[in-house]
Order: structure tokens, then C-alpha cells, then sequence
């Protein structure tokens, strides 16, 4: 392994890669998630782009110096276009937003729906992504939900299959939900924080103007709140 340390949030995408398997991951920058899957033995190949130039470039060095270019292709291109169907039994798409991450897949339907999984990180708008998901049959086999530089990933690993979602499994995951794993529940409780803080901050403002905002974000993080029991009591009949 090289000496680089790879960010918890990379690491998590790549347990979810499907091992033995070619894999690509678009957006890739700087390669780290690639060299990742082969040093790692969890993939034989893997296709790594990216849309701007420079990534490629400084890329294709990168993967030379490491003695990786067999294994690591790497190609310039927008979003899956670079791909033919098939190639890839997981495809990756992380640190972007659910809408891009959405256009991405939408533009390119053959391509995407070729593959066998996706890994996905939506920095915001989830629920968007999720929805999508269930819209053009993808089913959430699992979901993640990683801390790290005090920033909160979400990440999504889908295969073929038919799902239904609520407004809440939409925006926090269905999977999140039914498994309430430790850092799930960190992750509420740092969201009802936040709109906590934001109350009082509100109130101390003493505005008429911010009466409705205030009732909006109590009910805001009721909701959170009664998920949060929802969860408790469903693994404490567990």
C-alpha cells in the first residue's frame, strides 16, 4: 500500500464494491478510490474517469508510477459517456449531489442500468436520488452513514429490483432507518442540534418575523425526534 491515508468515506464506498469484479468510478479525481479497489484485491480492473483533463493527466502519472496502468484505465469523458454497457459490474459515483449524481445516471440509461450495482454518495438532496432510484428500478440494498472532518456521507449501494419509499426513507434511507446503526443515530442527533441551535437563535432575535420559521423548525426537529424513538424502541424489542 502506499502511505496515503484513505478517507473513512472512500474505504466505506469501496466494502461496498462488489469484489472480484471490474468496477468504475466516475468523477474519480485523484485516483485514490481505484488504486484503493486493486491494492486491495477487491477488484481485477478498474475504469477510472473524470470530465476535466487534468485529473487524467496528472492521473494516468499517478497510476504509471505505481506500476498500475494494467489495471487502472483511465478515461476523460462526461459521466458514464466514456463507458460502454457492461464494462463495469459496480459503478461509482461519489462526492457530488443527489441532482448531478441523478443527471449522470439519467443521461446515460443503457450504460447504467448494465450494471450489476451502485455505490453512491449524495453530498445533499438524497431524497431526490433515492426517488430515482425507486423510479427506474433500483432497490437499496444497503446504506452507510460515515463521519468525517465533522462532515456527515451518506452512502447508497443499490442492484436491480423494485422499491416503494415513503418521504422519510426517501430523505434518510431505508436502510438507515430499519437498521439505526450507532452512527445513524449520531447523525439525527446531530440534525436535531443544529435546529435546536437555530431555535434559540431565532427566539433570541425577539421578531414577530420569526414565529413562523421558529414553529417550521420546531416541527422539524419533532419529526427527527420521533425517529429517533421510532428507531430506540424498535431495537429495544430487538
Amino acid at each position: 500500500m502506499t502511505s496515503f491515508k484513505f478517507p473513512r468515506r472512500l474505504t466505506a464506498a469501496a466494502d461496498m464494491v462488489l469484489p472480484d469484479a471490474p468496477a468504475a468510478d466516475i468523477g474519480s479525481d485523484h485516483m485514490h478510490l481505484p488504486v484503493y479497489l486493486i491494492k486491495q484485491g477487491i477488484c481485477p480492473y478498474v475504469i477510472a474517469t473524470d470530465k476535466a483533463a487534468s485529473p487524467c493527466i496528472n492521473g494516468a502519472a499517478y497510476i504509471s508510477s505505481l506500476g498500475l496502468a494494467d489495471k487502472i484505465d483511465i478515461r476523460c469523458g462526461d459521466g458514464l459517456a466514456v463507458l460502454k454497457p457492461g464494462e463495469a459490474a459496480t459503478i461509482i459515483i461519489t462526492g457530488m449531489g443527489g441532482c448531478l449524481i441523478k443527471s449522470i445516471l439519467a443521461a446515460a440509461p443503457k450504460v447504467a442500468a448494465s450494471g450489476k450495482r451502485l455505490v453512491l454518495s449524495p453530498q445533499k438532496n438524497p431524497d431526490v436520488l433515492r426517488y430515482f432510484l425507486a423510479e427506474t428500478g433500483w432497490r437499496i440494498v444497503e446504506e452507510k452513514m460515515v463521519k468525517e472532518d465533522d462532515i456527515w456521507y451518506p452512502l447508497i449501494a443499490a442492484q436491480r429490483g423494485r422499491m416503494k419509499l415513503n418521504a422519510a426513507e426517501a430523505e434518510f434511507g431505508p436502510y438507515l432507518l430499519a437498521q439505526g446503526t450507532p452512527e445513524f443515530r449520531h447523525y439525527l442527533q446531530h440534525k436535531t442540534d443544529v435546529l435546536s441551535a437555530l431555535i434559540r437563535q431565532l427566539t433570541a432575535l425577539e421578531s414577530t418575523g420569526c414565529s413562523h420559521r421558529i414553529r417550521d423548525l420546531q416541527a422539524e426537529r419533532l419529526r427527527i425526534l420521533n425517529i429517533m424513538e421510532g428507531i430506540a424502541s424498535d431495537q429495544t424489542r430487538i
